[in-house]
């Protein structure tokens, strides 16, 4: 049988007690009919689960008790993710697959050539929760909106490895990730529908970016991420 995972941030584990409410309440109490007595495993987004036993349903909340803690023991590097605003079902596509992979942060960018120019970070937010629960997940990616190109070049650029995503890279991926020298963080940009423009690839250049090049075909922006995140993250199993 399914066991179905729920997100709360309401944690005291000081006296053991976590809260479910909004729409983890709802599932949870209102779609699947959880009752009192009952044990659901509840993840807190930031690597650990725990078991908990439902004490007390309110209207709106249910007051569980801690009984087991589990952490998270996945070696997985500190993957930071840049990408220029794409159209929304592309944009959905991106949150969805990279937060069940299992990356640290999502940063998004106005670039030269993107076509959208807002981003509703709420709904992203729900969307990348959903789907750290559907992968059994452990951590949902930090997901911050810039509104320059030069702020997420100095957002992303303090230390670690730093790539840029580009066509006509100097170096293949592939040629990057040795198991014996594994960085601890990795920085990696991808640009929005139309690309990078010359003058982006240039300045981020100037922050030690260094253009990497994925694989000789021409690459959908998503499918683009999702292979390099792919690759990346197999790199340290």
């Amino acid at each position: 049988m399914h066991d179905f995972l729920f997100y709360s941030d309401d944690i005291d584990l000081k006296n053991k007690r976590l809260i479910l409410k909004g729409d983890e309440f709802k599932h949870a109490f209102k779609i699947l009919r959880k009752k009192v007595g009952d044990t659901l495993t509840i993840f807190d987004g930031l690597g650990v689960k725990y078991k908990v036993l439902v004490n007390k349903i309110e209207k709106n909340r249910a007051i569980c008790s801690v009984t087991d803690i589990f952490t998270c023991n996945e070696v997985y590097p500190e993957l930071q993710v840049g990408v220029g605003l794409l159209k929304s079902k592309a944009m959905v596509e991106v949150i969805k697959d990279c937060s069940a992979l299992g990356i640290s942060e999502i940063l998004l960018f106005r670039s030269k050539n993107s076509v959208v120019k807002e981003v509703n970070l709420e709904r992203l937010k729900k969307i990348s929760i959903e789907s750290v629960k559907q992968s059994n997940g452990f951590r949902i990616p930090a997901i911050k909106y810039m509104d320059r190109f030069d702020a997420c070049l100095k957002e992303m650029s303090e230390d670690g490895l730093k790539l840029i995503a580009d066509m006509d890279g100097e170096v293949a991926i592939s040629s990057i990730f040795d198991k014996d020298g594994l960085p601890e963080k990795v920085c990696i940009l991808f640009g929005p529908e139309g690309g990078f423009t010359k003058e982006e690839i240039e300045k981020a250049k100037d922050f030690g970016f260094e253009t990497v090049k994925l694989i000789d075909r021409r690459l959908r922006t998503e499918l683009a991420i999702i292979t390099a995140v792919s690759y990346i993250l197999y790199s340290y199993y």
